[in-house]
């Protein structure tokens, strides 16, 4: 029976896509601890502004991007058993481009979203004021890769798309505190 089940044509292309799913998934497995290793070692965090909810978001977008890096890779080599290489980098090319273009605002969310993760413009308890159509003034409560939550000083909770954010004017940072003191 076993001879008559491997002689099908199709076990040996599903054996092949098995483990290109398999390698991605141990990639991903392996790229989840290699960089929990190296971001513990790292001197990233030693910065002024360091937060345990920063770290946290680093480290799962490294490894989501890699992870997803290596389920796309194992997707176009099973792809690839049934098309022809031509067609495939044609058809790959197509669809990057189309989903690309039409996916801009929501590409354009996620970068903004790097860039504040990365270069640390405003962190989770800060008090800051965005510049919007009309300018909202509260406290980061969460930042993640496509929008910031802030919670305005009325109890409002404002979802704001990181890419429709251009002007951050920070009150945590700093030497200089405005206070207000009468004395009678």
């Amino acid at each position: 029976m076993n001879d008559s089940f491997a002689k099908l044509p199709w076990v040996d292309e599903v054996a092949l896509i098995l483990v290109y799913f398999l390698t991605a998934w141990l990639v991903g497995l392996v790229v989840k601890s290699v960089i929990n290793r190296l971001l513990s070692m790292s001197k990233i965090f030693a910065r002024r502004g360091h937060s345990n909810e920063r770290e946290r978001t680093l480290r799962s977008l490294l490894s989501n991007a890699i992870n997803m890096i290596a389920i796309i890779t194992a997707f176009v080599l099973s792809l690839s058993i049934f098309v022809n290489l031509d067609t495939l980098i044609w058809l790959v090319g197509f669809f990057s481009a189309a989903f690309g273009f039409g996916a801009r605002l929501l590409i354009g969310d996620y970068l903004a979203g790097l860039s504040f993760i990365f270069e640390n413009t405003f962190s989770v308890g800060e008090k800051i004021e965005l510049e919007l159509l009309k300018p909202i003034e509260g406290v980061v409560e969460a930042v993640n890769l496509r929008t910031s939550f802030l919670r305005a000083p009325t109890g409002e909770l404002f979802v704001v798309p990181n890419g429709e954010i251009r002007t951050v004017r920070n009150f945590s940072r700093g030497k200089f505190s405005v206070t207000n003191i009468k004395l009678k």
